[in-house]
């Protein structure tokens, strides 16, 4: 079945009605995207300066030395691969500039979330323990990659 819709001609108006709902399906399409955009998180963050050197990657498994590792100021993204009922993630500042909205030592945790990727914002350069800290979880990997700053 072909259904033909009526299209107005020179100087002849489209009703109210049809207007309204392309409004209405306009502004909720425009929300959906505010909403996509808010919810990735703003720009980056971390600036240049202290650490800008530093490496924009860090991978960190079970069984591994507690080493801190260096990183350069920016947004990263945290891929969390475990195997674990139980698991909290801690990213703590060794050295560096303190973090800028609190001037203390950079830190982050999160805790059994069902999702694995996360974005961690506003890292400052310089060196970070990124551990998991639940000892009966030993099947685990962390890895972080700067998505943005700098």
């Amino acid at each position: 079945m072909v259904r033909r819709i009526a299209v107005p001609g020179a100087g002849e108006r489209i009703p109210e009605e049809v207007e309204n709902t392309m409004t209405r399906r306009t502004i909720s399409v425009l929300g959906a995207i505010a909403l996509t955009l808010a919810a990735c998180g703003g720009g980056g963050g971390g600036g240049g300066g202290e650490g800008a050197d530093n490496p924009t990657t860090a991978t960190v498994e079970a069984g591994a030395e507690r080493v801190a590792q260096p990183l350069a100021p920016g947004r990263y993204r945290l891929t969390i691969q475990e195997e674990c009922d139980d698991y909290t993630i801690a990213i703590t500042q060794e050295s560096g500039p303190p973090a800028e909205d609190t001037g203390e030592p950079f830190s982050y945790e999160i805790s059994n979330s069902p999702i694995r990727i996360v974005f961690v914002n506003d890292v400052p350069g310089g060196t970070f323990f990124i551990e998991q800290t639940n000892t009966d979880c030993t099947d685990w990997q962390l890895d972080l990659a700067r998505v943005s700053g700098g």
